[in-house]
């Protein structure tokens, strides 16, 4: 009897240890339904097989490919930013300018007081006034242009009728 109940016993372990087996299969089966990769994910791989995804791409992102094009986009860029701010100043300059001329007239200083070299200084500073002061005046008549441009045109009765 005792050979028949280690028997009975050993066939109840085996059974017990495929059905733990049999479990295991069951359980690990349910995961890769439920975490395995689609089809599209699948090709999606395949295609960046190789490439690292997570880097940006410099042609489409504007990255500069290489660090001289980067160094010469940055000069440029630094040039116009400071063309932009001459143009504030001049600008600015412009407005002073015309404030000055509206508010006070200029006071001149008779000839006979200055000395020959005063004289000369003198004069190319006004042919210098008279240039920036012409060229304010155009850059004041075009700002007034741009500015109009897009006002609603006036109403026209004949136009109308």
């Amino acid at each position: 009897m005792s050979n028949d109940a280690n028997k009975l016993r050993q066939r109840q372990e085996i059974r017990k240890y495929l059905v733990f087996a049999g479990m295991f299969l069951l359980f690990v089966g349910c995961m890769w339904l439920i975490f395995a990769p689609s089809k599209e994910e699948r090709q999606r791989e395949e295609r960046n097989a190789g490439f690292n995804s997570e880097l940006p791409d410099p042609r489409g992102a504007g990255i500069e490919a290489d660090k001289i094009a980067a160094y010469e986009q940055a000069d440029m860029k630094r040039r116009q930013e400071e063309k932009m701010r001459t143009l504030e100043d001049f600008s600015a300059l412009a407005d002073e300018n015309r404030q000055n001329e509206t508010s006070s007239p200029v006071v001149e200083i008779p000839q006979e007081r200055e000395s020959e070299s005063a004289s000369s200084y003198r004069g190319s500073g006004n042919r210098r006034n008279g240039a920036i002061s012409s060229s304010t005046s155009a850059y004041n008549d075009i700002n007034a242009t741009l500015g109009s441009f897009y006002e609603a045109p006036r109403e026209d009765p004949e136009k109308e009728h």
